[in-house]
């Protein structure tokens, strides 16, 4: 290992905080409802033509190279539906996800508040 490596790895190792830089488990919870507009309810496992009506209303998901934003379906085979047409819910989901946010921000060491986003759903074709 070069030097650098070897120094910025003492460094590291001198770092003392709470809590762990990841955090994993098992957890059993009720799964939500999702719903997306021109698709209504998903089913799980989803089906081969729920996924051809989810792709319907989707749009290529771009991938990130340095600076640059691209879309190349031989690099990435996945499609994006956007945010406003999703809608998660359902008997306790709320509760059950601000329980899973709390508990991974203690986990993490994070003393702050933290919010969880829905940032898109994803669809990825068979094999991706």
């Amino acid at each position: 290992m070069p030097i650098i490596g070897t120094k910025l790895l003492d460094l590291v190792r001198t770092i003392e905080r709470p809590g762990s830089y990841c955090v994993g488990g098992l957890r059993d919870v009720v799964m939500p409802s999702i719903d997306v507009a021109g698709v209504g309810r998903i089913g799980f496992p989803v089906s081969t033509e729920q996924a051809a009506q989810l792709i319907g209303t989707a749009e290529a998901a771009p991938y990130g190279r340095g600076q640059e934003t691209l879309v190349d379906r031989d690099v990435r085979r996945t499609w994006q539906v956007d945010t406003q047409k999703v809608t998660i819910g359902g008997r306790r989901w709320d509760k059950t996800l601000a329980e899973l946010v709390a508990e991974t921000a203690q986990a993490l060491g994070v003393d702050d508040p933290v919010e969880a986003e829905f940032y898109k759903l994803l669809v990825y074709d068979a094999g991706s």
